[in-house]
């Protein structure tokens, strides 16, 4: 995939070296992702952006089709732990930018924004996870996977952030200091694949 990032870094007055030292990697690094011989990861993409004070798909020059439409993932929840409340029905209108790996760009995206959960630890609050279907990856979740719970009481419902844990009789997360069973009441609507962090301006 090509991208942008040579000429918004010109535009910026910024030289490969001092792009580098702002993102913590070597000049040559900058130099084979700016000409394509590295591969631009979400990592790589994330870093770049703060760096340069842009989005994220300001830097790359995004194929039409599928992967383009799925660049703009809806945010359908928050993960709070007091969030509990009656379940909205109505189509998600808030979207975020966030270019999906190759190998899981044709499944189903979903993001849920971070405001107090356990998700803080990964991407810090103000941030997204990113998920998609469990069944996409594998056939049930690991040990230590980063899983959003979809947990539910009468007609309210919530999103958390937890760590799977695997034994012999199930999945289980720790929710509220209490370790529940993965199952129809606490239910996995996805696995963490990706976080996104908005640049903070001004």
């Amino acid at each position: 995939m090509s991208n942008n990032i040579s000429i918004i870094r010109e535009q910026r007055g910024l030289s490969q070296s001092e792009l580098a030292r702002r993102i913590g990697v070597t000049p040559s690094t900058v130099s084979r992702i700016e000409g394509g011989a590295r591969k631009l990861t979400q990592d790589y993409l994330m870093r770049f952006a703060r760096a340069l004070n842009c989005a994220p798909g300001e830097l790359v020059d995004q194929p039409t089709g599928n992967l383009d439409r799925a660049a703009l993932i809806p945010v359908v929840g928050m993960c709070a732990r007091n969030a509990w409340r009656v379940p909205d029905l109505a189509e998600p209108t808030e979207t975020i930018p966030v270019i999906p790996s190759q190998d899981l760009a044709q499944l189903d995206h979903a993001a849920y924004e971070v405001v107090d959960d356990h998700a803080a630890e990964l991407v810090g609050e103000g941030g997204y996870v990113i998920t998609v279907p469990v069944t996409g990856i594998r056939t049930k979740p690991l040990h230590g996977d980063w899983l959003v719970i979809r947990s539910r009481e009468g007609k309210m419902e919530r999103y958390s952030v937890a760590k799977a844990r695997v034994d012999q009789r199930g999945a289980w997360v720790t929710l509220d200091g209490d370790d529940v069973e993965v199952n129809m009441d606490n239910w996995n609507v996805g696995i963490v694949v990706a976080t996104y962090l908005p640049l903070r301006r001004g």
